[in-house]
Parts: structure tokens; C-alpha cells; sequence
């Protein structure tokens, strides 16, 4: 079981997510009315204003005293990839979705933009999450991957459900 964490907002605190409170996440109609006015946002300011309303989960780890910094975290055992500038993501994941599953992928969705592709994975065993994302990112052949998504604390804002393309059970 991969322990990780979320937050309401980005200056909120951090909790545990369960497999309950993951599905009541992605099926929160705020979530869902948030991201289609970021999809529809003509400018990056107006995003970005939009994304700060945003809950986001903290792959990458989970915290203690709830407090989302580097020095208080604890490794989850996952690493995320976070694909941008892609037009058309569905057409991404369904060439890369076999490899993928192959690669033991834990969850798969598009970017509240509807511009980018997020990958969840194992951490794998002797490597940090760098070296298993460069491992990933090699064998699914994938470019535009943001490089800045390596800290522990780093956070990836939630989408509804119709924005997943997998959820590993």
C-alpha cells in the first residue's frame, strides 16, 4: 500500500488519503467546475489564479504533522511524470498504455489544461525518483517531460474523474 498525501489547497495541510477519500477527491463537483474553467482559460494568469483553488495530491510522499515540506516527508513509494504541451493526451496514453501497465503504472490522467499527460509509478527499488522518472520516461519514449517534478513535497493538482485514464485497483 503506497502511502501518500493531499492537500485542500496549496498553503493547506496535508493528510493521508485513503481509497475513499481518493474516489470523493476526483468526484467533487468543485474539482470538476474548476477544471473546465481552467480548460477554458485564455490566458496563464487566469489558470494559475484558478489552479490555487485547486486541491492537489502529494504523490511523492506523505508528511508528518500534516506540514508539506521536503525536511518532513516520507518517501510513498511513487514517482510522478508530468507530461506537457501535448495536444491531444487520450492519443499519448493509448500509444503508451500498453508499456505502461507493463511498467507497473499506477494511475494515469490529463492535466487540468487538457494539455499535459500525469504518470504514477513505483518508485523503482535502488533509484530515487530522478532516476526512475529519466527510467520511465526512457522506455515510454516521451517527450516534453517537466523536469522540475522531483521533490518529495512537489504537488499535482486533482482532476475529475472523467480526467483519469487509469486507477490502478
Amino acid at each position: 500500500m503506497y502511502r501518500f498525501s493531499y492537500i485542500e489547497n496549496i498553503a493547506g495541510k496535508a493528510h493521508e488519503v485513503s481509497r475513499q477519500l481518493f474516489d470523493s477527491l476526483i468526484d467533487n463537483p468543485k474539482t470538476k467546475s474548476l477544471c473546465n474553467q481552467i480548460a477554458q482559460a485564455k490566458t496563464n494568469e487566469e489558470r494559475g489564479k484558478l489552479k490555487r483553488e485547486l486541491s492537489a495530491f502529494c504523490w511523492h510522499a506523505n508528511f508528518d504533522q500534516g506540514i508539506r515540506k521536503n525536511e518532513n516527508a516520507h518517501p510513498s513509494g511513487l514517482v510522478m511524470i508530468d507530461v506537457d504541451h501535448v495536444d491531444n493526451p487520450r492519443e499519448l496514453f493509448a500509444r503508451i498504455e500498453g508499456k505502461s501497465k507493463d511498467l507497473h503504472l499506477m494511475a494515469a490522467h490529463i492535466t487540468p489544461s487538457t494539455k499535459g499527460l500525469r504518470l504514477v509509478c513505483p518508485t523503482l527499488e535502488g533509484m530515487d525518483i530522478p532516476a526512475s522518472q529519466a527510467y520511465y520516461v526512457k522506455k515510454l519514449d516521451l517527450e516534453n517531460v517537466d523536469t522540475c517534478t522531483k521533490d518529495l513535497a512537489r504537488m499535482s493538482f486533482i482532476v475529475p474523474r472523467d480526467y483519469w485514464l487509469f486507477i490502478s485497483e
